[in-house]
């Protein structure tokens, strides 16, 4: 409730990225209802999905796997700034790759909706 203001503050309109973001998304939602906030309204990018198709020889998808196949500092893991710095530097590269599968645009096009939060779903078995 203290923190979330500031955080709406300060990604305005941004998409936002996220390595297994429907992790990040169910955690955060929860907590935005239970205090009561209204939840912001970006739309949020999965690197997981992505990450597969742009490094298919990495033998996991583990973003400290890839970031250490890139060359990429990993920094403090599990860590917000930490783990935001090494996703950011991995999408830039996976980016700037020549292409041998899809563009972001191709995997975004025929891909799932993007993420947002909002509240809880039951998730089937």
């Amino acid at each position: 409730a203290n923190v979330l203001p500031e955080f709406t503050e300060f990604i305005e309109d941004a998409v936002l990225l996220a390595h297994n973001a429907s992790f990040d998304v169910r955690f955060m939602s929860a907590e935005i209802a239970r205090a009561g906030l209204a939840y912001p309204d970006n739309e949020i990018l999965d690197t997981l999905p992505i990450f597969r198709q742009w490094f298919p020889e990495s033998p996991n998808h583990k973003l400290g796997s890839i970031a250490k196949q890139c060359g990429v500092a990993r920094g403090r893991q599990h860590r917000a700034l930490g783990d935001a710095v090494c996703l950011m530097r991995v999408f830039r590269l996976g980016v700037a790759r020549p292409r041998i599968g899809p563009t972001l645009g191709t995997l975004l096009a025929k891909g799932k909706r993007p993420l947002r939060f909002g509240p809880p779903v039951a998730r089937s078995r």
